[in-house]
């Protein structure tokens, strides 16, 4: 699995998901370092489930974590709300303070089609 980090609509960063917690914020030791202000040191963290595919989970972000637009949710048999996340199958966007980032399968450096930007998220 791989991520994009875009810059308007160009594609800024692309680094792969790898071992068994991947995590993203701004503290310089995170695996994805994203220097957005409204992204937490700590913000959120990828975990491995059974295939290519895993699971987003925020940390406790001041601002949360959208995957495709949307909040992450507490998954269904938790009784708190403290645990928030979603699946990753690929193809998701995912905004972490005013930051867009596209999930892949696949690395897209290696795609010869031209990247597509952001979807517009103000219009939501």
């Amino acid at each position: 699995m791989w991520l994009t980090v875009f810059s308007g609509p160009k594609p800024e960063e692309t680094v792969e998901v790898t071992g068994h917690r991947f995590l993203i914020g701004r503290e310089p030791d995170c695996d994805l370092v994203i220097a957005d202000p409204k992204v937490s040191q700590q913000h959120a963290e990828i975990v491995p489930l059974a295939g290519p595919f895993r699971v987003i989970r925020d940390l406790g972000s001041a601002n949360g974590t959208l995957v495709n637009g949307r909040p992450l949710k507490t998954p269904i048999g938790f009784t708190s709300g403290d645990v928030k996340e979603a699946q990753l199958t690929g193809g998701e966007w995912l905004h972490f303070g005013d930051t867009p980032v596209r999930v892949t399968l696949m690395d897209p450096r290696l795609d010869t089609r031209p990247p597509s930007g952001p979807p517009d998220t103000e219009s939501d």
